[in-house]
């Protein structure tokens, strides 16, 4: 909801390979914190077990290899289980979270964009850890900020961005570098 006499900043993070980055020791682990039920544990656990796949390319088939991390994308417990797996990941004080699998939005609201530009990027900062911790990598160049305010002018920031209207697109993001 915006404000009158506010500005709203909304940062849109994107994983690289998401999905396919998922640590299973590290989901069975979050799955039973969550649930306290071994029984569906071991089942998850069975499900994620015994995967493999080869490359064939030319003609010519690779080894079978196992699969040792990742989700079945396009399974419809896919976004349930990477919903448990990121379930934990740090809040600001000062900005909202929207988190749909691996879609997450970061918002933040302020009287200035200086103070707002602030809040997402020490929001930002905080997750750096945690995807480290948790074998997932943002991706800064298809991460996207918006700024939105209700003012009929231009807003200047420093390094040379220009927000302007309701709605302005920047295209890097150096936070997560």
């Amino acid at each position: 909801m915006m404000t009158e006499g506010m500005v709203t900043g909304v940062v849109f993070v994107d994983l690289s390979a998401a999905y396919d980055t998922v640590n299973h020791r590290c989901l069975l682990s979050k799955i039973l914190e969550t649930t306290r039920d071994i029984r569906l544990t071991e089942l998850i656990e069975s499900m994620l077990e015994n995967r493999h796949f080869f490359v064939e390319l030319g003609g010519k088939k690779s080894r079978w290899q196992r699969l040792k991390n990742g989700l079945s994308q396009g399974s419809v417990l896919a976004p349930l289980l990477f919903n448990i797996y990121t379930k934990d990941q740090p809040k600001s004080a000062d900005t909202r979270r929207f988190i749909y699998a691996d879609d997450l939005g970061i918002g933040a609201q302020a009287t200035d964009f200086k103070i707002m530009e602030d809040r997402l990027s020490n929001a930002l900062i905080e997750l750096t850890p945690y995807y480290e911790e948790n074998h997932l990598r943002a991706n800064p160049s298809k991460t996207q900020v918006c700024a939105l305010h209700l003012r009929n002018h231009e807003a200047n920031l420093d390094g040379g961005s220009r927000w302007v209207g309701l709605g302005t697109w920047l295209r890097v993001v150096t936070a997560l570098l």
